[in-house]
């Protein structure tokens, strides 16, 4: 069984590295994690480690203890072709080595790690639908238990809640780069939202919404940051997973319409920017056919 090699990314930041190669190694851990029975542990270790965390840290028990479950098939989305266990790993590495790049510190790493393992816990295969937050909130109660049982304190359990419910595409992202660009550039906070009011958070306090931002791009850093083949891959996992055939330009309007571009992953934004032209010229190829 082959071993993953902590001393590239995503574990580690090389650096002067380009972004291409950076990919290059996250995928090849990626294909590594994919053949693991027990990923999820097995990465949520490799990222413990990798931190330099102790593992008698609340945080990293709760971590260890829900990656376990995952791996046993509590909450780990089987059935899903898109949300299960390899995508919670791929999160989990992706916020990692976003976390990384942007110099978070040890205990900061470790939440965004367990908020991305927290973020789709329980996945039922289907969207939010006209709930806004359905599958947040679902993530949330699932997860807290696991964080009382270690002793994580409340005031991080709210934390790691608001991260989470910011990974709602249509509702929690838009009021999460509001407030990071409130903090930044001064703009106007955006209004309270009475189903998430754990979000408000992110306009107290900068540094959060700069983590609710990361984990929202490390949701999708795999989609369209890394290459064009793997981010097609995991659309038609998704299209499988919907049973609704995806095409390029469905692809191309999450480009355009959905993703906002890297912010906190600005390293990333070349590869997606390469991404996208590709995706466009492929769809002119296609329309002149």
């Amino acid at each position: 069984m082959e071993a993953l090699d902590l001393s590239k990314p995503p574990f580690s930041q090389i650096p002067g590295q380009s972004p291409e190669l950076a990919a290059v190694d996250i995928l090849a851990a990626f294909a590594t994690v994919a053949s693991l029975p027990d990923k999820v542990s097995r990465t949520f270790a490799a990222i413990a480690h990798s931190s330099g965390a102790d593992a008698q840290t609340p945080l990293i028990v709760a971590g260890h203890r829900l990656a376990q479950d995952i791996d046993s098939g509590i909450g780990s989305g089987q059935g899903n072709s898109y949300h299960n266990t390899q995508h919670f790993c791929e999160v989990m590495m992706s916020a990692f080595f976003l976390a990384l790049l942007d110099g978070f510190d040890v205990e900061a790493r470790c939440e965004m790690a367990v908020a991305a393992l927290m973020h789709d816990f329980h996945h039922d295969g289907q969207g939010n639908g006209t709930t806004p937050y359905r599958l947040e909130r679902i993530a949330v109660a699932q997860s807290v238990p696991y964080l009382v049982a270690a002793g994580v304190a409340p005031q991080q359990q709210l934390r790691l809640a608001a991260l989470v419910l910011a990974t709602d595409v249509v509702h929690g992202l838009p009021i999460a780069h509001a407030c990071h660009a409130h903090h930044v550039a001064g703009s106007e906070l955006p209004a309270p939202d009475a189903g998430a009011p754990e979000l408000a958070q992110l306009g107290e306090k900068p540094f959060m919404a700069r983590q609710a931002v990361l984990l929202t791009e490390a949701d999708m850093l795999p989609s369209i940051g890394l290459s064009l083949d793997y981010g097609l891959q995991l659309q038609e996992r998704l299209s499988t997973e919907w049973n609704k055939p995806l095409r390029l330009e469905d692809k191309y309007q999450f480009f355009t319409q959905s993703f906002r571009g890297f912010i906190v992953g600005n390293y990333f934004q070349p590869n997606a920017t390469k991404l996208c032209q590709s995706l466009l010229e492929s769809i002119q190829q296609g329309a002149q056919k």
